[in-house]
């Protein structure tokens, strides 16, 4: 998306990583700035700190590891549920299991896909957040 100035528009958006390892949540928010977000972001890694996150600000996205040492991408999305939060949850995966997908799509998450596919995930979101961004008159 282009201003009128020729620069390019950032498209803001809030996520929380619930992720163990800062190393792979600051390597998806590198690749998100990239793809033209202007990104507000929290990573946290147990559900005393996503509780935390949750009931401070409001996100416009949850991107979720599967297994963490003391939590789980299950526990989270079902820390979503019991705040009674709508927040679009994504589920990553080191090792997809169909039957884990879509056990967490059937409760309620907005996508789940393998750690290597985060290129899909970007793909979701600039197709939700681009897209209400996008205006009439950035069209000519």
């Amino acid at each position: 998306m282009v201003d009128r100035d020729d620069r390019v528009q950032r498209v803001p958006i809030r996520v929380l990583f619930v992720e163990s390892s800062r190393v792979c949540a600051e390597s998806m928010c590198k690749r998100m700035q990239a793809a033209g977000f202007d990104l507000i972001s929290d990573i946290v890694s147990e559900e005393t700190e996503m509780r935390r996150a949750l009931l401070a600000e409001q996100w416009d996205v949850v991107i979720s590891d599967s297994y963490l040492p003391n939590f789980s991408g299950t526990a989270a999305l079902a820390l979503l549920s019991e705040l009674g939060l709508s927040t679009p949850f994504i589920l990553l995966a080191s090792d997809p299991s169909q039957t884990l997908f879509r056990q967490l799509l059937h409760a309620g998450a907005w996508a789940c896909h393998d750690k290597m596919g985060f290129q899909a995930v970007l793909n979701l979101l600039a197709n939700r957040f681009i897209s209400r961004a996008c205006t009439p008159q950035d069209v000519e």
